[in-house]
């Protein structure tokens, strides 16, 4: 019943959040849980436990907290890094922008790794150099997939050039638009930290903040308790937090802040999805394909895209560049048309080209429910055919 109601709407395609499956939201529906209550301790063991399989970290600590995957970036930066160390930030967009601004926030020096085109994306060599220029980095920040440009970071190539110049630095990625769809190898990739949301490709409604954090960076954590550096955020705290993560998933109850009882009901269901058939391999092979067919047929009505090449681009969205308005059309109304035929799609988020292009996500169900892509490549070429100087080919 819920997906027969979902679909007498648009599809939701921003770049999160995204539809849901109905037995996710199903699992939001469950009744009133305490969270001491047996049923919810022995599920949030089971979703600690499935959250290192879904990252891929063998050994990583998980932290899923009641927050936007905003609070990611405060978990990073109140625990792992203290006042007047230098943070070196890739920037691909609007998040690294905002990653640097939490940071400075916490009394971190943040140096800037930019590029000067929107949609372009600083290269493995560039990050190096910046490292060898700045040994004293305790902190490399990288957004994996910047929702404001669609651009995606070659984490594996990144991080080995990151390791063969400051092999201790501690390595964060914001993997809010990208985990779940994104190839990404915690472990064998060598991230320290990888923080997200729940409501993109993880699918689930939003309101979690999900992190797992390695062995390494837990022992730069103690290693900063001992000096008397202690967390400098009464609630991202991860020395509060840590106790809490270990208890329940040795199904034990124990107390912090109550933690969003419904929300890890439908985390757990939501990574069972995630995990079952054929497993994150076959997540990474669905977005690749959903992205490619997606791509293809607005390349074949005349779009362009942000991102400066197709192998920069991500695989869980599409940042795509207006046609030609005639007179009577503008930007609003192109995404209108796309409402009513079908598909909710978000307008720019890059200041310098924001009223230059929209956004499309397709992550999550979309990648499995194969008419999403249909539906909205069809009413793209509409709102073409009705806003575009060359509506037709």
């Amino acid at each position: 019943i819920l997906f027969a109601m979902a679909t007498q709407e648009p599809l939701l395609m921003i770049p999160g959040p995204t539809e849901f499956h109905p037995d996710v939201l199903k699992a939001m529906a469950t009744k009133g849980t305490s969270h001491v209550d047996p049923k919810f301790i022995k599920c949030f063991s089971e979703v600690i436990k499935q959250t290192r399989n879904v990252f891929l970290s063998r050994d990583g600590q998980p932290f899923i907290l009641s927050g936007s995957g905003t609070l990611g970036w405060d978990l990073t930066a109140a625990n792992f890094v203290v006042p007047g160390d230098l943070a070196l930030v890739v920037n691909t967009g609007y998040f690294g922008d905002r990653f640097g601004d939490c940071l400075e926030t916490y009394g971190v020096k943040v140096k800037q790794i930019r590029v000067s085109t929107p949609g372009d994306r600083p290269s493995a060599t560039q990050i190096a150099e910046m490292l060898r220029q700045n040994k004293d980095a305790k902190l490399l920040t990288i957004t994996h997939v910047d929702t404001s440009t669609g651009v995606r970071m070659n984490l594996q190539e990144v991080i080995a050039a990151a390791r063969s110049v400051s092999p201790d630095i501690l390595v964060a990625v914001d993997g809010v638009c990208a985990l779940g769809g994104e190839e990404m190898r915690m472990s064998d990739w060598d991230i320290d930290i990888y923080l997200t949301g729940s409501q993109k490709a993880l699918g689930v409604p939003p309101g979690l903040s999900v992190s797992v954090i390695s062995q390494r960076a837990m022992r730069k954590f103690e290693e900063l308790l001992s000096k008397n550096q202690k967390p400098r955020s009464y609630y991202a705290n991860v020395q509060r937090w840590l106790p809490i993560m270990k208890a329940y998933e040795n199904e034990t109850p124990a107390y912090f802040a109550t933690p969003a009882v419904n929300l890890v009901f439908a985390l757990h269901v939501a990574n069972e999805i995630l995990l079952r058939d054929g497993g994150m391999e076959k997540r990474f092979e669905e977005h690749k394909q959903a992205a490619s067919t997606f791509r293809s047929a607005l390349r074949k009505l005349g779009f362009q895209f942000v991102p400066v090449k197709e192998e920069y681009a991500a695989y869980t969205m599409s940042a795509v560049k207006y046609p030609n308005f005639k007179s009577d059309c503008d930007a609003a109304a192109f995404r209108g048309v796309c409402k009513r035929e079908g598909i909710i799609c978000a307008g720019g988020l890059h200041a310098a080209i924001k009223n230059e292009y929209f956004r499309v996500g397709h992550m999550g169900l979309s990648t499995r429910q194969q008419s999403h892509i249909k539906t909205a490549v069809t009413a793209i070429r509409i709102a073409r055919e009705k806003c575009s100087l060359q509506a037709r080919l």
